[in-house]
This record gives structure tokens, C-alpha cells and sequence, in this order.
């Protein structure tokens, strides 16, 4: 008896795994005790699989095995032996195989299937086995190696028996896994001790991926930022994540190179059955996410294409502006860039570049780059207008000809003293501490430079007419800024702001304005800070919300909090509801509901992926240097710029005759 009163069982040298069974010498004289009558001791009980005699069953047959086996034979009752001794029989430890395995004790023949062996003994036809390699236990028993219940067949005919025999015992259809992202898979005639022998494990109908212990227990799914499901799965030694999705089309339909992509049919990320999933390519798979996130029927998708020799296809754009994120399931967050242009960071192999929103608009529907010496001009002059119908191919003499009829114009404009702007119904109240400056715009759009009359800025982020002392009223653009029009043309407060009351050593690099804590709407000057596009990651670290229905009424959240206090056509949500529509792409009510995630955001998804999931699809690069060359992303092509007699830090200096 041990410590805890439990017997203590018996190890006997030479005798690995069962406890329960004499070692050799100790058999033999079990068996010459049995035949002088005499009883064997109750500890030296025998297997179920063990028989140590040599007599034959009832209506058993033995055949020798091939070389280089020859020394065993084969029992049409699935028993094997040498000499004497009938071997013992096992299953595999922490499998969901349930067939009997033999030890025949030779160099690569450690563990062989005693279903296999039997075939093997009484039909020698290796081509047979080669093209037959599975196995079918036509009663449903792998333990049942009797030679009238063994029947080789191919993968499609073992899972039609597999899926008769599940169906009368009322039990779920199951597949063995298969993988795109797998370098290996299970063969039935590998044996375990192969190098590149993987376990049998089952995806069933459901969704539901088995371990490796039992046929009915399941690995514990987990969920990404863009909804998606893994499960971890140990592959030759690496812990790696595979999405379920995509395990369930391989494994139950195939892998098909030319429809890579998975479609879930109702839009539920969380509903992983087979009949609400199917393969789909990259054009099919783009027309089932448009109509999920499109703000309106006019509203399409394409893949951003013809960016210098970088492969972008993991990211989709429309044609009013918006950029997609595949990968993470994500609306990507615009920000004002130089010269009033809307722009757009993007990643791709660890790299990341900034391009201006109305280029990958107009190079997706265009279907082809930007021609040498031409420059694209948005026709109303509106910089933050992305619509491809707004957008024109001209050149670069043509571009700074509009721009400067077009400055002209809104100069002339601002001078009208009967233009009115569009103010608050209610008058402001003041704001202990709040200080008004004189509006100016440091390094906005060059086309307006806004005069030092008639507009004040306070450091909270109002804007007032000098003249009538009322504030100006604020809008709030998709990507959550807030901005007020002037004369017909929109500026952004955040840029107004930090132009008055946040200082800038360096106009030129330092161009861009962030938000320290990500809220676009809190537009104090503490708030604000300048930087350049390198320093991008360190600001652009903010996830927002955006909810919006298909008239095109949107509403941006800055925490799921906020979003709770919100109606949503009469109803309102708790945070754990609208998380789960996150995750699993559903609508609230009506509503659709997306992440708003920023450059940094995206990199660290991205790098997440490359580790943790293997790839199938290496991104392709038309000449592997160009990634090393910066493209010229036309958010610095600003035909103003460079003309004589103008400022191009503050825009002073216009010339008008």
C-alpha cells in the first residue's frame, strides 16, 4: 500500500505500459503451469488482446507476413504471433485512433496497424494499398480486425462510410482535418514513428475541432480583433493558430487555389456550419463584404491596386473614399494630411507607407497608375471630396492653373461682406479660462489661407465670427474629426487649433496633427501636438467606433461605453451586445457597426499574424526592390507650393490682379 492506502501495482522489467502482464521468462513457466493445473497468481492477469496459446480458434487461418516480416503471422481473426506467443495489441496513448497497434520490435515497424497487417498477410498487392490507402471497419468497430470486416478504400469512400455509420448511431458528421496552411497531413500508412507523421483529428459539421485525447471533447475556439475563430493546434512542434473557417472548407470541400477566401452567408463571423460557409475568390469575397459595409447601394468596393510594385489587395477602397482592411475587418482611420489632402496609412510586409485617399481611389476605378508629369484635382475644389466622380487626371501645369482660379475665387468670395456663415441656434457660453486668438491655418490647405480678421479660435477648439460674436457651427467628418466651413470650404479645428496655441519648431517635417488620447473630438490645445508622418505609430494608436445605417447617417464613438448611451432606432445596447456585433459581424438594430482602427493598430495585428498564423500566400512583388523605394504618394503634390511670391509654411503672399 502506498502513502494514500492505494495498492501498489506491480512493474515488471521488459514489460513497458501494462503492469498487469509477466515479462517473458515469467510467461513461460505461466504457460507450463497451466498445462500441469496449476493456478497462475491473481496480479499475472492476462490482456484481452494476449493470448499465450498456440492452439487456433474456431475457423482461423494464418498467413505469413511479406518480407521483411516474414517471421510473424497474420490470423484471419486479426490475431498476429511468432512462434508461439501471441503478440500483444494496443491502442494509440492520447488519440482519437482508436485501431489496434502492434510492436513487431524491427526498425520501422515499431507501431503497425493490425488492420493493416491482416490485409497485407492475405492480399500482398502494394499497388492496391498505394491507391487504397485507408482502411473501412465495415461494422463501425476499428477494434474489429477480423479479415470479412477490413475493406481498403480511397479518402472518399472511408468518410461516406464514416458518415453511414455516424448517421445511425445519431451521432455528428466529422472530416479528417485538412489544412492549405498545413505542410503535412495524416496517411493512414505512415506509422507514427515517421518523421512526417501527423495524428488523425475531426472537424465537425459544426464547427467543433476534436482534440487529441477523445472523439467527442473540442478544442477551445479563441477570437481575434477582426472576429475571427482560431484554435491552436500543435504541427510538428510549433504551436501555431488556424483559422476555423478555413479548416472547415479544406477539410470538408477542399482546398481550391483559385477561391482562397472564405464567405460566411449571413454575415456571422460566430456561425461556423458548413451550409453558412463557401469557398469564394477575392472579386466574390469583395462583393459579399461591400454589401455588409456599404453606406449605400451606390457605394463599391475594389481592391487598392496599381501602388507602385506593392501588393495592397489585403486592402479594399470605395468610391466615396473609405478604405477597408481585409485582415483585420476594419474601417482604417483617415487623418488631415499636408496640403488639406485626406490620408490613409498602409501596411504591407512589415512595412508601412502614407498615401493620399483620392490617389488609391482614383488608381482602384481608373484600373491602372498615374501617368508620368499628371496630377489628379478633385473638380469642386473640395480636398476631403474623394468621391471617383470628383476626381480628375490633368496636368501638372493644368492642376496649378485650377488651383489658382480656384484660390482666386474663394479670396474674391471671403471679401463679400454679405456672406453669412452657418452658426449655433444658441448663443456660446463662455468657458472659464478659455483664450480667442485670431484664426490662421500654419500648414493647411495653401488654396485658403485664412486672414487674420473677421474668425477667432479659442484654445478649447470654438470658432466665432469677430463680427456677429457667435460660434460657428461643427460638423463631424466619418473619420471623427470636427471641422467648420468657412466661405464654402472646410477646415479642420484641430489644425486651426494648434496653428494659434501649440507651438511648431519645425513647419515643414512636423505637418501632421494628432490627438494625444485619440479623441478627435477633444480639440484643447493640451490635447494637440504636431509631428511628422515618421511618428506616425507613436499617436495613431486610437481604436474609435462607427455605427451608421444605408441612409448614410453615421455616428462615431471613441469607447463602447459611449455607444451604450446611444439609440439605436429606439433601442439601446449593453457593452457585452455591442462587442459581440463587433466580433461577430452582425447589425444593431439595424445599424452596422465597424472598428475605426489607425496605423499602429494595424501593424500590430499584422505582425501578430505573421507569428502566429502560417501563411499560404506570400504577398507578391513585381520587382523585390521596390519595396525599398518610397512611392510618390501625391499627398505632397501641391501645384501652390512652389510658386513665386507665396509662403508655402503659412500661404501668405497670394498674388491677385
Amino acid at each position: 500500500m502506498d502513502l494514500r492506502g492505494r495498492p501498489i501495482r506491480r512493474r515488471y522489467p521488459g514489460n513497458f505500459g501494462d503492469p498487469d502482464i509477466a515479462p517473458p521468462i515469467a510467461r513461460r513457466r505461466q504457460d507450463r503451469q497451466r498445462a500441469d493445473g496449476i493456478p497462475v497468481g491473481p496480479n499475472n492477469v492476462l490482456a484481452e488482446f494476449v493470448n499465450f496459446s498456440p492452439e487456433d480458434l474456431e475457423g482461423e487461418e494464418w498467413r505469413q507476413l511479406p518480407a521483411p516480416l516474414e517471421a510473424y503471422q497474420v490470423s484471419n481473426l486479426g490475431r498476429i504471433k511468432r512462434r508461439r506467443t501471441i503478440l500483444t495489441q494496443h491502442m494509440r496513448h492520447i488519440s482519437t485512433d482508436r485501431r489496434l497497434y502492434v510492436d513487431l520490435r524491427q526498425p520501422g515497424h515499431r507501431q503497425r496497424g493490425m488492420d493493416d497487417l491482416v490485409l497485407l498477410a492475405f492480399n500482398n498487392d502494394e499497388e492496391q494499398r498505394a491507391q487504397l490507402p485507408y482502411i473501412i471497419h465495415i461494422n463501425g468497430d476499428e477494434t474489429n480486425n477480423h479479415l470479412i470486416n477490413l475493406r481498403r478504400a480511397t479518402y472518399e469512400q472511408y468518410t461516406a462510410a464514416d458518415d453511414a455509420t455516424r448517421t445511425e448511431q445519431d451521432l455528428p458528421l466529422r472530416r479528417i482535418i485538412r489544412s492549405r496552411r498545413m505542410d503535412f497531413h495524416y496517411k493512414p500508412l505512415l506509422l507514427p514513428s515517421h518523421p512526417d507523421y501527423v495524428q488523425r483529428r475531426y472537424i465537425y459539421q459544426d464547427g467543433q475541432v476534436s482534440n487529441l485525447r477523445d472523439d467527442g471533447r473540442f478544442l477551445r475556439q479563441r477570437v481575434d480583433l477582426a472576429g475571427t475563430r482560431f484554435v491552436e493546434i500543435r504541427h510538428h512542434g510549433t504551436l501555431r493558430f488556424f483559422p476555423v473557417g478555413e479548416l472547415m472548407v479544406d477539410s470538408w470541400r477542399g482546398f481550391d487555389p483559385d477561391r482562397r477566401d472564405v464567405i460566411h452567408n449571413d454575415h456571422n463571423l460566430s456561425n461556423l456550419a458548413l451550409d453558412n460557409l463557401q469557398p469564394a475568390n477575392r472579386q466574390e469575397y469583395i462583393a459579399h463584404i461591400t454589401n455588409r459595409i456599404r453606406v449605400s447601394p451606390q457605394e463599391v468596393f475594389l481592391p487598392v491596386a496599381h501602388i507602385g510594385n506593392i501588393d495592397y489587395s489585403h486592402y479594399i477602397v470605395s468610391n466615396q473614399g473609405r478604405v477597408y482592411a481585409l485582415k483585420t475587418r476594419s474601417i482604417i482611420s483617415s487623418y488631415d494630411g499636408k496640403h488639406g489632402f485626406e490620408c490613409v496609412q498602409l501596411y504591407s510586409q512589415h512595412q508601412s507607407r502614407h498615401y493620399a485617399v483620392h490617389q488609391l481611389v482614383w488608381c482602384a476605378f481608373n484600373g491602372r497608375p498615374l501617368q508620368r508629369g499628371f496630377t489628379i484635382i478633385h473638380a469642386d475644389g473640395d480636398r476631403q471630396n474623394n468621391w471617383d466622380t470628383n476626381l480628375r487626371e490633368v496636368t501638372q501645369e493644368d492642376g496649378l492653373m485650377a488651383a489658382i482660379m480656384d484660390r482666386r475665387d474663394w479670396f474674391e468670395d471671403y471679401r463679400d461682406p454679405n456672406v453669412e456663415d452657418d452658426y449655433d441656434q444658441e448663443d456660446p457660453q463662455e468657458i472659464r479660462g478659455e483664450e480667442w486668438l485670431p484664426i490662421r491655418n500654419l500648414m493647411g490647405d495653401l488654396r485658403y489661407p485664412v486672414p487674420t480678421r473677421r474668425y477667432e479660435v479659442s484654445s478649447y477648439g470654438r470658432v466665432r465670427n469677430t463680427t456677429t460674436e457667435r460660434t460657428v457651427r461643427v460638423f463631424i467628418s466619418a473619420s471623427g474629426y470636427q471641422y467648420v466651413f468657412l466661405n464654402g470650404r472646410a477646415f479642420m479645428i484641430p489644425r486651426l487649433v494648434a496653428s494659434c496655441f501649440v507651438d511648431n519648431d519645425d513647419p515643414q517635417q512636423n505637418y501632421l496633427v494628432y490627438h494625444k488620447d485619440g479623441d478627435r473630438s477633444n480639440n484643447h490645445f493640451e490635447n494637440l501636438v504636431w509631428s511628422a508622418p515618421e511618428d506616425f505609430e507613436i499617436f495613431a494608436t486610437a481604436t474609435r467606433y462607427l455605427a451608421y445605417r444605408q441612409d448614410r447617417y453615421e455616428r462615431v464613438f471613441y469607447s463602447l461605453k459611449e455607444a451604450t448611451s446611444f439609440n439605436f432606432d429606439g433601442q439601446t445596447f449593453s457593452v457585452y451586445d455591442i462587442r459581440n456585433a463587433l466580433l461577430n459581424g452582425t447589425n444593431l438594430n439595424g445599424w452596422a457597426i465597424f472598428r475605426m482602427i489607425e496605423g499602429a493598430v494595424e501593424a500590430a495585428y499584422e505582425d501578430r499574424l505573421q507569428y502566429q498564423v502560417p501563411t499560404f500566400a506570400p504577398i507578391v512583388v513585381d520587382n523585390a526592390e521596390a519595396l525599398d523605394e518610397v512611392p510618390d504618394p501625391l499627398m505632397d503634390q501641391d501645384p501652390l507650393r512652389d510658386m513665386d511670391g507665396i509662403n508655402s509654411v503659412t500661404g501668405t503672399g497670394i498674388r491677385l490682379t
